[in-house]
């Protein structure tokens, strides 16, 4: 992968931005939050241009004291140019000073100082911003005017923030619900603050779609909309709005869900983490080279953030490209070797391969590197039993299911998967007929990342569910059959010249 295929070619250059994080000189170590802070707001007003590619903070922040020689960083991330400075804050005096550097040579470009009052920091990034712009000869988009906010307001709002992820982020509940709380303090003294607005709407939409609504007394979806409508009124150019609007429809309104996504891909295209969220949409409607696509985009601008690599070396295991995820695991493994989940990929890419040689040295390799937690033990033993399944194994799986649907009605459609796998199809569809799928169309409905992933029914490993033409029957009780006829955007499986039937002729006769 040639990593100038990340930037924009403007004027005869091609430019790449590494905004890093701002060194603390405070002589206060509790301050770090506050020089990363403002760093990552300077990183997402230049990242607003229009013209320009700038790196994930995910990557960038990995450089610090030390780390930083620029060369070397420049190199690391695929940069032309690096943003770097300092900040020193006194009583209520803030110092900033900038330097943008040539990535190739070491030559400062620009050095510059800002000596404010603390009330004006968005003043300063502002500055920085459009000095950076300047210097790079690069046609912004105009940045929308932020005001002032009080240096208590604006400790809340960087002590708020966080990696988001959409319903496959975090599941630490704790840590949402304290984001609200901090979020909700910021926006109701500075109502000005879009950004702020933007961060709440999603922390609403999350909690409300993934938490006991117990938790969250008062909390309802027109306030997330509120939260939502107010941050692109402010700031149009905030993918995440539309995004955390996405959240708050039916499930399985695919087609509003998709125009939301759309929305916020044209107004914040080079955001990695808006890439990767609007991929798990198109993951969940069959259209994995899409999700890889964005995946991959989003990789290129955050290449030293795991949980980018993660998703971008999943898809392409999702798609059945062994050679290439084989040997992408290897690389994650090396350079992440404590990060037990990037372990469990790798294992289960190899059995889904059927690569059983490779999944035990897999094994042995996180053993070497002291992961070995009961999580991981139990995940290689469910991965080693499908190369050789058992009727006891079926029987098992037949008494949870079967209890799970005593319970409610419902059926996981990891249930169904593995009765594929396990050589009982009928079962499957037996339980996808009688389930109920009511949740999914309801907007109130809770939606657990960890127990629905509409997207594993589309992956290469489970090519059995979809080479059954019953398959089409399933995929009409989740909603996606009647989407994919009305919007003409069909699954990747529908182009696939191997199956035994026609699936569009399929899903347009059970739509009828």
């Amino acid at each position: 992968m040639q990593q100038t295929e990340a930037y924009f070619h403007i004027s005869g250059e091609i430019y790449g931005l590494a905004v890093l994080p701002f060194d603390n000189l405070s002589g206060d170590p509790d301050m770090v939050w506050f020089s990363d802070g403002l760093s990552f707001e300077i990183l997402q007003t230049v990242a607003q241009g229009a013209n320009l590619k700038v790196i994930g903070h995910g990557s960038s922040f990995r450089f610090r004291g030390a780390d930083k020689a620029t060369r070397d960083v420049a190199a690391q991330l695929g940069a032309t140019h690096v943003l770097d400075g300092t900040v020193r804050l006194a009583g209520t005096h803030l110092r900033v000073a900038a330097h943008l550097i040539e990535g190739s040579s070491g030559i400062s470009l620009w050095s510059m100082s800002f000596e404010r009052e603390f009330a004006d920091v968005f003043a300063v990034q502002d500055e920085i911003a459009g000095a950076t712009a300047a210097a790079l000869r690069l046609a912004f988009a105009p940045v929308q005017p932020k005001g002032t906010i009080d240096p208590p307001i604006f400790e809340l709002y960087l002590r708020a923030r966080g990696p988001l992820g959409g319903l496959a982020g975090s599941p630490d509940e704790a840590q949402h619900l304290r984001s609200l709380e901090l979020l909700d303090a910021v926006t109701s003294v500075a109502p000005h603050f879009a950004r702020a607005w933007g961060e709440l709407a999603m922390r609403r939409a999350v909690c409300l779609r993934r938490f006991d609504r117990a938790r969250v007394p008062g909390l309802t979806s027109a306030k997330a909309v509120e939260a939502a409508e107010t941050a692109l009124r402010l700031d149009p150019c905030l993918g995440l709005a539309h995004q955390a609007l996405s959240y708050l429809v039916p499930f399985a309104a695919y087609g509003e869900r998709e125009t939301l996504q759309q929305r916020a891909l044209a107004a914040s295209p080079h955001d990695p983490e808006v890439l990767n969220l609007a991929g798990q949409f198109y993951a969940e409607v069959g259209r994995l080279a899409e999700a890889l696509h964005l995946a991959r985009t989003a990789a290129e601008l955050d290449p030293l953030y795991w949980p980018a690599a993660q998703w971008h070396v999943g898809l392409l295991g999702a798609l059945g490209r062994y050679a290439e995820s084989s040997a992408l695991w290897d690389a994650c493994v090396e350079r992440w070797p404590d990060v037990e989940s990037i372990a469990c990929e790798a294992i289960s890419d190899a059995a889904n391969a059927g690569d059983w040689s490779r999944l035990e040295e897999l094994v042995e390799a996180s053993q070497r590197r002291g992961l070995g937690s009961p999580r991981l033990q139990a995940f290689v033993e469910a991965q080693r039993a499908r190369r050789a399944p058992n009727p006891g194994q079926l029987e098992a799986h037949r008494e949870r299911v079967a209890a799970r649907f005593a319970q409610g009605g419902r059926v996981l459609l990891a249930d169904l998967v593995q009765f594929v796998a396990l050589g009982a199809a009928d079962e499957c569809f037996d339980y996808a007929e009688r389930a109920s799928f009511a949740h999914l169309f309801e907007p109130s409905a809770r939606i657990l990342p960890s127990v629905w992933a509409p997207a594993m029914i589309f992956v290469a490993a489970n090519r059995a569910l979809t080479e059954d033409p019953r398959f089409v029957r399933l995929c009409s009780r989740l909603g996606l059959v009647d989407y994919w006829v009305r919007s003409e955007r069909w699954p990747d499986c529908a182009d696939d010249p191997a199956l035994p039937y026609d699936f569009r002729a399929e899903c347009r006769a059970i739509s009828t």
